[in-house]
């Protein structure tokens, strides 16, 4: 079995399929990667610039529906 897994932290575009055996779940190691990760968005949307940003000429609403239109997707079933 493989899973699709996406690493706390990092650009979405070094997800990778992983095999099960190569997934170790450590749940205090989880916990505390979670608390970090989420830390880190909180400090990066206070720190939002919009200088060098593909999104600069763009309101706040516009950015979301870009964002809504361009996020990725997970098919679960076909």
């Amino acid at each position: 079995m493989r899973y699709y897994v996406h690493f706390l932290g990092e650009d979405r575009r070094l997800d990778d399929w992983v095999y099960e055996d190569a997934i170790r779940l450590d749940i205090i190691e989880t916990e505390q990667a979670l608390k970090e990760f989420h830390e880190l968005e909180e400090r990066m949307k206070e720190n939002q610039t919009w200088e060098n940003n593909e999104n600069q000429n763009m309101d706040e609403r516009q950015v979301q529906d870009h964002e809504e239109a361009t996020k990725v997707r997970t098919i679960n079933y076909i």
